[in-house]
């Protein structure tokens, strides 16, 4: 009896570590006086517990080295952990957070940034932010979509996700736009408890030319994680963070068909220029350009600059049979077309035309 006491005691630790419950924040943090976290531990029995917090930098690094950090909640109470990376963790950067504890427990998260856009009649500085409730391991996942998200002029958006596991984890993730083309696939590996972005995902994915004013993200990984988004109000700055769903379902690439050439026609008049578009045009459109000058009218030329003043094409005189060039408008804003010859008459200054290109 006496040597079997040992393999039972060693048994029963295992059982209550494998037991413990593990609820994960995914995007936490204390920044530059501006971003804060402020999370609450509840404790819904009615003894007091323990709970370790393991504090996860961001960067995609190991980070199964990382030491806890204990604190008691006692009984049927609620701990308040405002600033909890700096005051608890004792720690300034931007990660997520990992709770362990072998009793029953919730977490949830404020998570936001102290600004100076507010609304009408509020007081400076005020704040803007979001709630994050704290996701059990168990719900981590390994095929997953995360829907509803926004980039364009108004809106932002940013992706992140972290490893549940000390293996490293191999991803794939695609981007689809509003009409449910696959419009970019980056591959990733997690490291073991490693913590993604947030990531803007324009920039992660290397895309921002697609329509991504309502799009969504889809993600297949052979270990288990967590991820979402989280779309900003580019004008009031409110956050709105979304979790990844399980995708039961397979992805099929959808490529998008190749854009139709458009046509922009261009006449030159005493003293201005006709501008005549085929269809609304498209940052990254290639259009074809038809460059002429009405029968009758003075020596005019022609150049065209790009929203940041770069000439993109020049035509020293014009002719009244249309000179065809091709040109690709990579740049959203506007595009303006002046007269290259001073000569042309008194009305030179003012011949100005202007493009608009769409984000």
């Amino acid at each position: 009896m006496h040597r079997r006491l040992p393999l039972l005691l060693a048994i029963l630790v295992l059982t209550t570590s494998a037991l413990a419950k593990e609820i994960w924040l995914t995007a936490s943090g204390t920044a530059n006086n501006v971003f804060f976290s402020d999370a609450r531990v509840f404790n819904p029995n009615d003894h007091d517990i323990t709970v370790q917090a393991y504090y996860l930098p961001r960067g995609n690094i190991n980070n199964t080295s990382e030491t806890a950090t204990t604190f008691t909640v006692a009984k049927r109470t609620q701990k308040i952990l405002d600033d909890i990376v700096f005051n608890t963790l004792h720690r300034a950067d931007v990660g997520g957070i990992r709770f362990v504890c072998p009793d029953d427990f919730i977490v949830t998260e404020r998570v936001y940034a102290v600004t100076t856009v507010c609304v009408p009649g509020a007081s400076l500085p005020c704040s803007t932010g979001q709630f994050l409730q704290g996701v059990e391991v168990s719900q981590a996942l390994k095929k997953g979509v995360i829907q509803q998200l926004k980039s364009n002029a108004k809106f932002r958006t940013n992706v992140g996700a972290a490893n549940t596991t000390t293996s490293t984890a191999h991803v794939t993730w695609r981007l689809w736009d509003k009409n449910n083309f696959t419009v970019a696939t980056r591959t990733e590996d997690l490291q073991p408890y490693g913590v993604l972005g947030p990531s803007n995902i324009t920039a992660y994915f290397g895309n921002d030319t697609a329509d991504l004013s309502d799009a969504w993200i889809s993600f297949q990984s052979d270990q288990p994680i967590l991820a979402y988004g989280s779309v900003v109000d580019n004008g009031s700055t409110d956050q709105t963070y979304i979790a990844a769903n399980a995708d039961s379902g397979v992805d099929v690439v959808v490529t998008p068909p190749p854009p139709q050439q458009k046509t922009v026609t261009v006449v030159a008049r005493d003293f201005a220029y006709n501008v005549t578009i085929s269809d609304s045009l498209k940052q990254g459109d290639v259009v074809k350009l038809l460059i002429s000058k009405l029968p009758g009218a003075a020596e005019h030329g022609f150049e065209i600059f790009d929203p940041d003043g770069i000439s993109i094409l020049a035509i020293a005189g014009l002719l009244t049979t249309p000179t065809e060039r091709t040109a690709t408008l990579s740049k959203k804003g506007t595009y303006i077309i002046i007269c290259t010859n001073s000569e042309c008459g008194i009305g030179h200054t003012n011949m100005v035309a202007e493009i608009v290109v769409n984000p």
